[in-house]
């Protein structure tokens, strides 16, 4: 199966007030082919780091975490597919961190949010 793809994050207050911006046509994506029951896995980096002011509020509808968008691959019967995805930390519902045995916060849990996600 080839798969191609790419992932941006976005710090907003949820709901959205404006469309997150989409990946440039010239933007490098991803591009791999995958055997059976191989993963692939999307990482986007730590930096630049959030000062303590927003850390605080992380999470809640003032400032959610958005994590989104799209892969595209051909199917084992080769049809073109993709999916557009959208993942929030924060929004209307409760979060809670990930913390690491030192107790320090090492991640944050991620949810599907309720727009966003779609296969074609």
């Amino acid at each position: 199966m080839t798969f191609g793809g790419w992932i941006h994050t976005w710090f907003g207050p949820y709901p959205l007030r404006e469309p997150l911006p989409t990946a440039p046509e010239d933007l490098r994506k991803g591009n791999e082919t995958l055997a059976p029951g191989r993963v692939s896995i999307f990482v986007t980096g730590e930096k630049p780091s959030l000062p303590p002011e927003w850390l605080s509020i992380l999470g809640t509808q003032r400032f959610t975490l958005f994590v989104y968008g799209e892969i595209r691959y051909q199917d084992i019967f080769g049809k073109e597919r993709s999916t557009k995805y959208r993942l929030i930390h924060g929004g209307n519902e409760l979060t809670r961190p990930v913390e690491g045995k030192d107790g320090a916060i090492k991640g944050w849990l991620l949810k599907p949010d309720a727009e966003g996600n779609e296969t074609i």
